[in-house]
């Protein structure tokens, strides 16, 4: 295999990597918004009214954390 041919390979490799990770990042992200809308409902639902307090609250949180927090019912 020549060099132009070995270096256009590489970039289709390497264009098709990045671009599932960018769709993985993006579906990752939809999972930790709806995780972070189902805890403010919760808290909201059990008496919280100001919803810049649940955005304290929940400011520093991965998604891991805030699954543990969900699952817990707050």
């Amino acid at each position: 295999m020549i060099e132009k041919e070995r270096s256009k390979k590489y970039k289709a490799q390497t264009d098709d990597l990045y671009r599932a990770i960018g769709k993985f990042t993006v579906k990752f992200e939809h999972v930790v918004f709806s995780l972070r809308q189902g805890i403010i409902f919760i808290l909201s639902h059990n008496g919280l009214q100001n919803q810049q307090l649940s955005n304290i609250l929940l400011s520093d949180l991965t998604a891991y954390p805030m699954s543990l927090l969900q699952n817990s019912k707050l």
